[in-house]
């Protein structure tokens, strides 16, 4: 994992695909983002697709609270992206590994009051 900061805040804000940008070690210039009309369903599979593409990886949102079991028993080590409200008053996604915050991509490093969402990084294995 390399340190990837936002670029963009509040409503427009890129923290998400500067945690992506983070665990996969790229440019955040390189990842699709949110587009303005866009929702988020949408977003998430125009990701995926590039993911696939580029990374043989793909994202898969999910309940903390119902995988928080799974994700640090069989993901222990691994780098997930948890979202969750900022102190900022944004919905905001943050780096967690091993149940710790290890990056937030915005400056104030203040991470996030609670973990509502959890996105799970899965390698793809194709011929």
């Amino acid at each position: 994992m390399i340190k990837v900061y936002q670029t963009k805040f509040n409503d427009e804000g890129n923290c998400f695909a500067a945690c992506v940008a983070s665990v996969l070690k790229c440019n955040i210039e390189d990842l699709p983002h949110l587009g303005v009309d866009e929702d988020w369903e949408e977003y998430e599979q125009r990701l995926n697709d590039y993911l696939r593409e580029n990374y043989s990886t793909v994202l898969t949102h999910v309940s903390y609270d119902d995988w928080r079991d799974f994700i640090n028993l069989y993901l222990r080590d691994s780098y997930c992206i948890v979202s969750g409200q900022s102190n900022r008053g944004y919905e905001h996604a943050v780096i967690y590994k091993n149940e710790l915050l290890v990056h937030d991509p915005h400056p104030s490093n203040s991470g996030i009051e609670e973990i509502k969402s959890a996105y799970v990084f899965f390698r793809l294995h194709i011929n």
